[in-house]
């Protein structure tokens, strides 16, 4: 007699990389377990995405983009219609909601929508809603809610598998959504994997780490000296120096260093208060390290504001009024790369604010870390940074970090105002503790980053998709052999669910 067959349901992201992860685990839970699986995606019957399924093997597809046109779904997008219409008025004429505590059809979304409309609402940044693009936005998501929790019901799926956990994407939907019933979620990266079995487990995001894999890692005396080589070359960028001739060629794990480090200038103290008009050396600096304003908010957790933005909006309004500290501002590297060129200078401008100071982009972040006695961010890494030069900063977020006892971290806004405008700083922390952040630094850099194990070769960001699919072709056949290291890999994985 055979065993009960179990679905999968597989999310499509639409990269190539993560098409073969989620496939190839969907082929060895097949193989040992008897799992079916069915593709849901929102890309056309024609693109790459559909054509790398089906030359890895899989013909079932679920295609969101025509759900909402469909008679048996009238249902559903009457009630995504209805429900789109009262959020989306909240959110245009009720000043103080508080959208990321919103929840819908018994999952909480606020805050997946706030990362969403930051990334893709053009009018995030003038907090004016009104309009049919955040309408849409709002409509698609709840839709995409509704008919992917009935499907997980009507087709009895036990298992979804995700490559990607970020803004209020199908992947992130669908990972809250089986959890909450009951189904288990596998989602895996180029480099980690983790299994969600609750529902609580993915609010908490999806980039922490155990802390007994970070101590067992660190047991080993050769990753501990490790850490603290890596911390060095990348605050002198010393690893990008080498054979640089090209930027395009730079690891894409490589591109923080390389905006923060490679060829910034260095300043000695005096020289750095006469560059930038601070007429008392002796008055200390609180340097804002800002986040991309659209770059995934709630990745790894609440916010005590409602957005990177928000926090910044609130804080330069409440520092107007103090002037115990020289109040810098640092834009993060990656602002010009997500559209939020000049958007800083606009915001102060616009609200009149004269005693916040923004750092030229040509300071190196070396020179940052090194004469600033106060750093304040939502959850950068260059708060790892400052810990490593042993000196605590204040970050407003949850993170892989926070409970390492190397930050300062507020319960609340109220809590964060006080120790904003604190004089007792800085605060320093003893070389066991600098040498913690040293090491977290290096394993969630390098250890749980730029590894990439779980993918047979670069991912289709680095190489492009032709290349990723010409080394797919000619790879794919050897890597289902059982005594293959990949194929162990993955089957220890699967083993685990």
């Amino acid at each position: 007699m055979n065993k009960k067959v179990k679905k999968i349901l597989i999310i499509d992201r639409n990269r190539l990389d993560g098409i073969f992860r989620s496939a190839y685990a969907a082929k060895l839970l097949k193989k040992r377990k008897n799992y079916e699986s069915i593709i849901l995606t929102e890309n056309k019957k024609q693109s790459q995405s559909v054509k790398t399924f089906k030359k890895l093997g899989f013909n079932e597809f679920i295609f969101l983009s025509n759900q909402n046109k469909s008679f048996a779904n009238l249902s559903l997008v009457f009630l995504a219609l209805l429900s789109s219409v009262f959020l989306f008025l909240k959110i245009c004429f009720k000043k103080s909601y508080i959208l990321t505590n919103y929840r819908f059809s018994g999952i909480k979304i606020g805050d997946m929508l706030v990362d969403h409309l930051a990334r893709y609402d053009s009018n995030f940044f003038d907090k004016e809603f009104f309009n049919t693009n955040t309408f849409k936005s709002i409509y698609n998501v709840l839709f995409n809610i509704l008919f992917i929790k009935r499907f997980i019901k009507i087709n009895n799926v036990k298992l979804l598998i995700s490559t990607s956990y970020s803004y209020a994407s199908i992947s992130s939907i669908g990972i809250r959504v089986g959890l909450i019933l009951n189904a288990k979620v596998l989602m895996i990266t180029g480099s980690s994997y983790k299994i969600f079995k609750k529902y609580e487990e993915s609010l908490k995001g999806f980039g922490k780490f155990e802390k007994k894999d970070f101590l067992k890692f660190f047991k080993n005396s050769k990753n501990k000296i490790k850490s603290k080589k890596y911390f060095k070359k990348r605050i002198n960028a010393s690893s990008l120096k080498k054979n640089l001739k090209n930027i395009t060629k730079i690891n894409k794990h490589d591109w923080d260093v390389y905006r923060s480090f490679y060829k910034k200038k260095n300043y000695s103290k005096s020289d750095f208060y006469k560059l930038l008009g601070l007429k008392d050396i002796n008055k200390p600096i609180c340097t804002f390290a800002l986040h991309a304003f659209r770059d995934a908010n709630h990745v790894f957790g609440d916010l005590i504001f409602e957005s990177f933005y928000d926090e910044f909006l609130e804080t330069i309004d409440f520092l107007k009024k103090y002037n115990n500290f020289y109040w810098l501002i640092k834009i993060h590297p990656s602002a010009e790369k997500y559209g939020e060129k000049g958007l800083v200078e606009k915001v102060l401008n616009r609200n009149n604010v004269k005693n916040l100071k923004i750092l030229p982009n040509y300071i190196s972040t070396k020179t940052v870390l090194n004469l600033s006695d106060k750093l304040v961010t939502s959850r950068g890494t260059i708060a790892l940074e400052f810990a490593a030069l042993g000196k605590k900063s204040i970050i407003t977020a949850e993170t892989y970090y926070k409970n390492f006892g190397i930050t300062l971290n507020p319960v609340s806004k109220e809590d964060y105002f006080k120790k904003l405008i604190d004089n007792n700083f800085p605060r320093k922390m003893n070389y066991e503790k600098s040498t913690i952040a040293e090491r977290i630094l290096y394993f969630m850099k390098i250890k749980l980053v730029r590894d990439n194990i779980y993918n047979f070769t670069n991912p289709a960001v680095e190489i492009g998709d032709k290349e990723f699919l010409k080394r797919l072709e000619k790879k794919i056949p050897s890597l289902y052999k059982n005594k293959n290291s990949f194929f162990k890999l993955y089957d220890k994985m699967i083993s685990r669910i």
